[in-house]
């Protein structure tokens, strides 16, 4: 709920949501066991279908002279969700390596460079 479903797609907007999840699945995580392979996939087919709805719903709403992109926004959101919720999986299970914030930062930055010269002018 820390951002609106409305809101434009760009980098600001994206890191509020890679963090927002970072914090859920890092909540989650503390409460149910690290080894309970059931709790993945349940959290995996409960999140990741959300965050890329999310996406593909900010890629509709931009404007095609905002971006490069035209035909395959479906894919971009998916792939997007997907590298989003993998991180965020990753940072949950093991939270002493790195903060949220570096690897959000190195998930957006990872993210940029793929999207840099299809969707990002």
């Amino acid at each position: 709920n820390k951002i609106p479903a409305m809101a434009d797609f760009n980098l600001g907007n994206l890191r509020v949501l890679i963090l927002a999840v970072f914090e859920y699945l890092g909540q989650l995580n503390a409460i149910i066991s690290r080894a309970d392979v059931e709790h993945d996939l349940a959290i995996e087919t409960r999140i990741q279908p959300k965050i890329e709805k999310l996406i593909l719903d900010w890629l509709r709403k931009t404007r095609p002279t905002q971006t490069k992109w035209t035909k395959t926004p479906e894919i971009t959101a998916s792939v997007l969700s997907w590298a989003i919720f993998g991180s965020g999986l990753m940072w949950s299970k093991d939270r002493s390596r790195f903060s949220a914030e570096h690897v959000a930062d190195t998930t957006l930055l990872l993210i940029a460079g793929g999207l840099y010269g299809s969707l990002i002018d």
